[in-house]
């Protein structure tokens, strides 16, 4: 397991104890919104991939029902913002995660939604 991935865990760990809204809220400030604050900075950057959930382990089933129940209620605050995005569940180096990219730094308008390429239309969460 590299360092990335063990601040992944770490800042999971953190705030996982606390109650359900309070760590949705939590987790969109110091994830979601900062993640957002700092790529919109950067002039050559369109999209973001945030970790919303990680924990040790060799496959998604080291998820817990409320770890994705976290997520989902995540990634639809997101989605309901107006974001264009792609959710994911995925394990690498014995890190079980959930991540979302956002696929525009910033809601697109109306006319611009149609404009988008083809495969990147919003998915919903599945199961692995």
């Amino acid at each position: 397991m590299t360092a990335l991935h063990q601040q992944w865990i770490d800042a999971y760990d953190r705030v996982k104890d606390l109650p359900d809204d309070e760590l949705v809220r939590t987790i969109y400030k110091t994830k979601i919104r900062n993640t957002l604050m700092k790529a919109r900075q950067r002039r050559n950057q369109n999209r973001v991939r945030v970790i919303l959930v990680a924990r040790r382990g060799k496959s998604v089933k080291a998820l817990t029902r409320r770890d994705r129940r976290i997520a989902e209620a995540l990634h639809k605050r997101v989605q309901e913002q107006g974001y264009p995005t792609h959710y994911e569940m995925d394990h690498t180096d014995e890190v079980a995660f959930i991540s979302v990219e956002l696929r525009a730094l910033r809601v697109p308008k109306t006319g611009e939604a149609d404009e988008q390429q083809p495969g990147s239309d919003e998915t919903t969460p599945q199961e692995l």
